[in-house]
């Protein structure tokens, strides 16, 4: 979905980045970052999903609205696929066994 600038609050990345809660060590998001979620996206699952913005002649903005759609693909999107564990000792054991009764 687009930005609509008639029914949408807009703000500046700057102002947008002051929504979001702090981060490590409790720094806040700087808007460089939503320039990244807007260009790049954020790796999700097996895809990437993108902050919506628009381009005005005072720079680039966003609306709240789109932020928070933004924020709600993220936590609809599936987990990455789950990693593969290494096999325990015991499950090695036995592989080996199978291997050498089968001559491997």
């Amino acid at each position: 979905m687009a930005i609509s600038l008639l029914e949408e609050r807009l703000v500046s990345f700057a102002k947008a980045a002051r929504r979001i809660p702090r981060r490590r060590q409790g720094r806040p998001v700087h808007s460089s970052t939503l320039w990244r979620w807007h260009r790049r996206g954020v790796k999700c699952g097996d895809g990437r999903i993108f902050l919506e913005a628009v381009k005005l002649p005072s720079g680039m903005a966003t609306s709240l609205e789109a932020l928070q759609r933004f924020v709600d693909r993220l936590n609809e999107a599936p987990a990455k696929s789950e990693a593969v564990t290494a096999p325990n000792d015991a499950e090695m054991t036995t592989a080996i066994e199978e291997l050498d009764r089968d001559g491997v």
